[in-house]
């Protein structure tokens, strides 16, 4: 066995972390263990598919104490219960009568590169003109964060010429310190030296693909910058920061075309292969820890992404999250001035000036948002008419939006039924009266005549027309559709984010609001750092504007 399965490992579909002593399954639900039952895991997993004796096991877990054979078969049975395993017919755990035990199937280190590059990570460079589409719709619905544009970033296709930026002396400082979490779960990975190098990889060409593919990410492109990450990756299995910035982009589930549960997934199969080259990665652990904790843990993701920051200043990506987060919980204000930070040290920085954009609308800066509107409109005019279509929109000014959508869907060549199918939309679905129904009836064509790859996400996207149109209790109905979980991302998650940002649409004034604050955790948020910027506590309660 190459790996120790003390630092964690793969046994069929489950990751299993003893650090953490989680099990995680393939559709990101966890079941932590005890640490006695976790030992024992461990135990079998360093003689995978022999027999371990009782006595065996009794020697490495409880040596010298006084027990019986109760904790042994308690352990073995909260083990099936994690992997969903049968004594009758296992597939995992064995029972060898009067013996002992045998774990079956295959085990593989999760720092083995072929549980990320063979398998999850796979895959061609997106399809562009599916691409028009999805950045489209993305900008169409919330203007709030870049999704990609391919028309305005060229990337070559493996085995052309290289960018200029790949001179071998344009590498940054990678070398960090990082500071233990505090109110956080103990580390998720201990293992491995970090590394002293200033140059994130020695391979020139993997480096050419990381620059491209970190320029992808910075557009939110992630579909194209998740290929070239793992095409750096393929070059140099070594690579920890590609590994990390690859979590990065499979963190945004439906931007490269995956559910969320599975998206889930790939972030702590990518963070966790960073994390084992270099321990010291900050945002790999924010992303890794992110991704595990559960779903009423809002703060500890809020105190994650801070930390990255706090260790990595400059770490765009680490802001953009913090961003998200704290927009979620309702800091408008503070992430308003985060994304300020931003544009001041990236002035053409199209992601920057759209975090921007959309915190001076969420917080009703109007006049300061327009002129920031302008800028993005010598950055990519399609973006810039799209989202004056949206303002329109905030402003009733409907038939001024319906013109500035269906100009910018004639410049991506969007046949006319579908734009008249939008105009539609607007027109009819904010009818008082019949406006709800139509809505139910026209969301699901309007998502049908999107490719099949990002369906999924106009599903959670074009919900939001409800919250636009004054349906906000049809809004909370399709969160609750979405099935939130305990351990699964959801796209629940998602329209919570969504639903905040357009607060004066009536989201956080609704009675429903404050359950799903509460489910979230982000109420916890609220008695660490103090109230959001539209609640206040009275008599001890929480009340929401």
């Amino acid at each position: 066995m190459s790996f120790d399965p003390a630092q964690g490992f793969r046994l069929g579909p489950f990751i299993i972390e003893p650090p953490t002593g989680d099990v995680v399954g393939a559709d990101g639900e966890s079941h932590h263990l005890e640490p006695k039952v976790m030992d024992v895991f461990v135990c079998l997993a360093r003689h995978a598919n022999e027999l371990v004796t009782r006595d065996q096991i009794f020697n490495a877990i409880w040596r010298g104490q006084d027990v019986s054979d109760e904790p042994i078969t308690r352990a073995i049975g909260e083990l099936r219960r994690a992997l969903k395993d049968s004594r009758a017919n296992p597939s995992y755990i064995e029972t060898i009568p009067k013996r002992g035990y045998r774990l079956i199937g295959e085990l593989r280190g999760l720092e083995d590169p072929e549980s990320i590059t063979a398998n999850s990570l796979s895959g061609p460079l997106p399809d562009r003109r599916a691409q028009k589409w999805h950045y489209i719709f993305v900008m169409a619905v919330i203007a709030v964060i870049a999704w990609p544009a391919n028309s305005f970033l060229t990337l070559d296709q493996p085995g052309e010429d290289q960018s200029p930026l790949t001179d071998g002396n344009s590498e940054p400082d990678f070398s960090i310190a990082v500071l233990p979490f505090a109110n956080m779960p103990s580390d998720p990975v201990q293992i491995g030296v970090s590394s002293a190098n200033k140059r994130p990889t020695e391979n020139p060409d993997a480096y050419a693909l990381y620059l491209r593919a970190t320029a992808a990410s910075n557009i939110f492109d992630f579909q194209t910058s998740a290929v070239l990450f793992r095409q750096a990756i393929e070059l140099d299995p070594d690579f920890a920061e590609a590994y990390e910035a690859l979590a990065n982009s499979y963190s945004y589930p439906q931007l490269v075309s995956r559910a969320p549960a599975e998206a889930q997934m790939l972030v702590l199969d990518a963070a966790r292969r960073a994390l084992v080259l270099d321990p010291d990665l900050a945002f790999a652990q924010a992303l890794y820890r992110s991704a595990l904790l559960e779903r009423h843990m809002y703060l500890q993701k809020v105190q994650a992404y801070e930390h990255a920051i706090a260790h990595e200043p400059e770490n765009s990506s680490a802001a953009g999250k913090l961003w998200v987060a704290l927009n979620t919980a309702g800091y408008m204000n503070e992430a308003a001035q985060l994304a300020t930070e931003l544009v001041d040290r990236d002035p053409l920085s199209m992601s920057a000036n759209l975090f921007l954009y959309t915190s001076l609308i969420a917080t009703e800066r109007l006049d300061e948002g327009r002129a920031i509107l302008s800028v993005i409109e010598q950055l990519h005019p399609q973006v810039a008419n799209w989202n004056r279509g949206l303002m329109n929109i905030w402003n009733q000014n409907y038939d001024l939006a319906i013109e500035n959508m269906q100009a910018t869907f004639m410049q991506w060549a969007i046949p006319s039924r579908d734009r008249d199918r939008l105009a539609n939309l607007i027109n009819e679905g904010r009818d008082a009266a019949t406006g709800q129904s139509h809505l139910d009836r026209e969301i699901p064509l309007i998502i049908a005549t999107a490719p099949s790859e990002i369906q999924p996400e106009f599903e959670g996207e074009m919900t939001l027309f409800y919250l636009y149109f004054g349906f906000v209790d049809a809004y909370f109905d399709q969160i609750a559709a979405f099935e939130p979980s305990e351990r699964r991302w959801s796209t629940a998650d998602k329209l919570m984010f969504l639903g905040t940002i357009s607060r004066h649409f009536g989201f956080t004034a609704h009675p429903r609001y404050l359950e799903l604050a509460e489910t979230l955790g982000i109420v916890d948020v609220w008695e660490q750092r103090g109230p959001p910027d539209f609640c206040r506590k009275r008599d001890e309660v929480w009340v929401c504007e």
